[in-house]
């Protein structure tokens, strides 16, 4: 008792050493002997009636007086808190009262490696905060700055904690840099902006608050936090290959997307390329029907010429004919005179 005096204060205050007979022998109040003991020099002695033992003030030595005078008290018990009642573990924890520890860590990290240096902590996530009370004990108690939670949006499911369960409680800011992106996590504001939940880039260091469970009867959930956490492993491997096999198919489509615009580009070229030729051939056709129609014209004009050209040739053929002929008969009636006038001489010489 008197190597711990220091400790509990300093006083006078009764302690469990008595006698009950008028002696000066002493025991504790359950009958068991004194195997310690820090008597006062001339003490302990004999009372008028049972005496009690107090502590004096500065020394912790001992010294009796009657049990019916007044000191203070000062009480002990064998109960013996366990390691969740303790009010901090071992390894850094503060025990709430939530069913919950807590840690807060000085590092700035990403998000998901914030989330993997409290797994290293046995079973332990990003906190999860499940109720106004469980935020504001956090905040009065564990830290009041800016920190990571275990909050995430994950694609197909909405805003989860990192255990896969839904938010049932928030108390979002009214500002965010991010939305529906899977890259955006939860972050705890500070004072100023009343603790809110602000959607962050998960990708930002910052601080973060790690938390386990731990069970009512002093013994932490080890084995099941480890299966949840392997679980928990299994299940953000599945998801990050999901992630993969969603980015790949994302930029599949991007790609394909960009190829059906090219070709979309490629035919309204092409189209526009034939209507182009379809007018150069429709303007072409329209020159030919020109063409035909002047070639038409022209051969009508050479009918008409050649016709003309004959009928002329034909007059110049009829007149020397006719000149030929006449010609002929001329020379035919002179010959005729000729012959009829030497008849005629002749016939005038009978």
């Amino acid at each position: 008792m008197n190597d711990n005096y220091g400790s509990l204060g300093h006083g006078q205050f009764w302690i469990d050493v008595l006698s009950v007979q008028k002696s000066a022998s002493y025991t504790h109040s359950n009958g068991s002997s004194i195997k310690y003991s820090n008597w006062t020099p001339g003490e302990p002695r004999a009372c008028k009636s049972e005496c009690c033992a107090v502590t004096i003030s500065q020394t912790g030595s001992w010294t009796s007086r009657n049990c019916s005078d007044s000191y203070n008290v000062l009480c002990e018990t064998d109960y013996k808190p366990s390691i969740a009642e303790s009010s901090i573990s071992k390894d850094g924890f503060k025990r709430g009262p939530f069913g919950k520890e807590y840690l807060y860590h000085i590092h700035h990290l990403w998000h998901e490696e914030a989330e993997t240096v409290c797994n290293s902590y046995n079973g332990a996530n990003l906190v999860s905060i499940g109720s106004y009370s469980e935020h504001r004990w956090i905040v009065n108690h564990v830290y009041s700055g800016e920190f990571w939670t275990a909050g995430r949006y994950r694609v197909g499911y909405g805003w989860r904690w990192s255990n896969n369960k839904p938010l049932t409680y928030t108390d979002w800011h009214h500002r965010s840099e991010c939305g529906h992106q899977p890259d955006c996590c939860i972050l705890m504001l500070t004072r100023k902006d009343d603790f809110k939940f602000y959607k962050g880039w998960c990708r930002v260091s910052k601080r973060f608050v790690c938390e386990r469970y731990i069970s009512q009867d002093g013994f932490d959930l080890n084995f099941t936090r480890t299966a949840m956490i392997n679980l928990m492993s299994v299940s953000q491997s599945l998801e990050h290959d999901l992630k993969n096999i969603r980015t790949s198919i994302e930029n599949n489509q991007s790609l394909i997307q960009q190829r059906m615009i090219s070709i979309s580009n490629q035919t309204e070229t092409l189209m526009n390329e034939n209507k182009k030729i379809d007018d150069d051939i429709s303007k072409n056709l329209k020159l030919v029907e020109q063409i035909s129609a002047q070639v038409k014209i022209i051969e009508n004009k050479s009918f008409h010429l050649n016709t003309i050209g004959s009928l002329q040739l034909l007059l110049i053929v009829t007149v020397i004919g006719v000149i030929f002929i006449y010609t002929k008969l001329v020379v035919k009636k002179e010959n005729a005179n000729a012959v009829n006038n030497s008849n005629h001489r002749q016939v005038a010489k009978k």
